[in-house]
């Protein structure tokens, strides 16, 4: 059992039941989303009560009536804690992930404010921590009533706001991700400062109007406290650091009332970025890591997905062969096998290959996902009419790859051919027998079911072209970026550099970058007889390319071509 939250109304909400009845159903669902998620992502087994208002904040009776007021606002309660106890409590907490260890190492071992600051933390966030008792009261949150949402359900207008995503957010601040940055918030006469303020940092580079991108590397910590420090500086969460994410609002902005704890307007499709119209925004990776470091342990993949079949949605390990699949043509299809395969966690530690891939909920379109969705590396979707594997489409946002689990349990489900099914929505490949069977601990079930004649090829027909590299598969990874708010602008062409490493008659591969993009992909003619015959785009993963220091690797390229003399040259 984890987090449990008990949703309550106050008058402001309940009043509709009768005086408008509709939006009283679309406020309490789109709560109910909210807390969803945060449920099912937290595993810390804490009760928190939330009383939720419409117009206003319960208890304190702030208003939220106008909008030039904010989407959302909290209201909790405090727990003053010592830096001792505070780093005690995190050090025995934060010990399920490697996000969390890393963080752990980051923390100072003695006060570094040196006694002039206090430490704060939320009454939930004392209950995950060890704090607090393991059920509490944990606050209120308001929804403003005069801006225009997009309810759960309707479809995404652009003048309308994510509601589930301002919830979201309001929620995780009455769970402790919070940040006072040393202003004396509580009006204490001090310095004030909250777990989250010791994971602020400077980066090595960039600017406020132009932050640094994540992964660019940390400068110093940035608070008061710190030497060196500059209240103007562009700041940015890091978990490790080492290296930065996501930036933090400007300086400017949160002396204009901004709250220390979001991101920069730069960041949208985030529920702690700017909610922009017409933009969903919901909980991106960066934001769970925060959540992470404050002493929450996360769900490393949800149990049970979902496969649609023609009585609903089943869990797969619940299927059995015979079962009837929905197939992305539309009908319905027998399953011939399942097969499966489990992993203990210390036996697949760092091994890319084996770890599981988790795609957020709705990081390829709008509810798709419908919830995290957990997939094997090399388990193909279908996006842009071609079959990409997972672990082709990881932005470390809102697609990652996990970094530590317990034990992993994949189940494969064939069919009579390859097909296309559905899987929390998304539209996933079935098993494919490319001579790969022998990987399932089952096999043996198999062929009791299904002799093979000796020395019988066991390869299957595609459902679809799979790609490593291509048009497509860089069609499907901006289409994501921007969902993930991610889209960077290309810096102006740099000097070209590659290498043609295969020139056959029917063949040709290489690698080629733009060192002016270092992790953009490059577009090259191919030429015969000094005509252009097509293009390949280098965007292929290469292990032996990262190594080398060649951007994210992602530079490679491999086509199948006649008569082909090659040159290197952008278009």
């Amino acid at each position: 059992m984890g987090l449990t939250i008990n949703a309550e109304y106050d008058s402001s909400v309940t009043s509709l039941q009768t005086s408008n009845p509709s939006l009283y159903t679309e406020y309490t669902t789109a709560v109910q989303d909210a807390v969803k998620y945060w449920e099912q992502e937290i595993l810390n087994p804490i009760t928190v009560t939330i009383t939720f208002g419409w117009g206003e904040v319960p208890t304190t009776g702030n208003a939220l009536n106008s909008t030039a007021q904010g989407l959302g606002e909290s209201s909790y309660g405090l727990i003053p804690v010592t830096y001792s106890q505070m780093l005690s409590a995190l050090q025995a907490t934060d010990v399920t992930s490697a996000v969390q260890k890393a963080a752990v190492a980051t923390l100072p071992t003695s006060d570094p404010t040196n006694g002039t600051g206090e430490f704060w933390i939320s009454t939930s966030e004392g209950a995950a921590l060890g704090l607090d008792a393991t059920t509490v009261n944990g606050g209120d949150v308001g929804l403003n009533s005069s801006v225009t949402y997009n309810w759960p359900g309707q479809t995404t207008s652009f003048a309308s706001h994510d509601p589930v995503g301002a919830l979201e957010h309001e929620i995780s601040e009455i769970l402790g991700r919070e940040a006072y940055g040393g202003q004396n918030v509580l009006q204490n006469g001090s310095m004030d400062y909250t777990p989250l303020d010791l994971f602020r940092y400077t980066a090595a580079t960039g600017s406020v109007a132009s932050p640094a991108a994540p992964g660019s590397a940390v400068a110093a910590r940035d608070e008061p406290f710190s030497a060196g420090y500059n209240a103007s500086a562009q700041s940015y969460f890091s978990y490790n650091g080492t290296t930065v994410t996501l930036p933090f609002d400007s300086p400017t902005n949160v002396a204009a009332g901004a709250d220390v704890a979001d991101w920069a307007p730069t960041v949208e499709g985030d529920s702690f970025g700017y909610n922009y119209n017409g933009v969903t925004s919901p909980v991106s990776a960066t934001d769970l890591q925060a959540m992470n470091v404050l002493g929450y342990a996360l769900a490393c993949y949800l149990g049970g997905t979902r496969i649609l079949t023609d009585r609903g949605e089943v869990p797969v390990e619940q299927l059995r062969i015979g079962d009837l699949v929905m197939t992305v043509s539309g009908k319905e299809k027998p399953i011939k096998w399942i097969g499966a395969r489990c992993y203990d966690g210390r036996f697949v530690a760092r091994n890319r290959k084996v770890l599981p891939i988790l795609i957020r909920a709705g990081a390829l379109a709008d509810n798709v996902p419908t919830r995290d969705l957990l997939v094997s590396p090399h388990h193909a979707l279908y996006l842009e009419g071609v079959l990409i594997e997972a672990k082709d489409l990881v932005n470390d946002a809102s697609i990652v790859q996990v970094e530590t689990v317990e034990r992993v349990d994949y189940f494969h489900v064939e069919l009579f051919s390859h097909d296309v099914i559905f899987a929390e929505g998304t539209q996933a490949e079935t098993f494919i027998d490319n001579d790969s069977r022998a990987m399932f601990q089952n096999v043996e079930d198999y062929f009791t079911l299904y002799p093979e004649p000796p020395g019988k090829g066991n390869v299957s027909r595609s459902f679809a072209p799979r790609r490593e590299d291509g048009f497509e598969i860089e069609v499907a990874r901006r289409v994501i970026a921007a969902r993930a708010g991610l889209a960077e602008e290309a810096a102006s062409p740099g000097e070209l550099r590659g290498w043609i490493e295969e020139v056959t008659a029917d063949a040709l591969s290489g690698w080629a970058q733009d060192a002016g993009n270092p992790d953009a992909p490059v577009c090259l003619h191919i030429l015969a007889d000094g005509c252009v015959i097509g293009r390949v785009l280098a965007n292929g993963f290469r292990v032996d390319l990262k190594k080398a220091g060649l951007g994210n690797g992602r530079h490679a390229f491999g086509s199948k071509r006649r008569r082909a003399s090659i040159f290197l040259c952008q278009g």
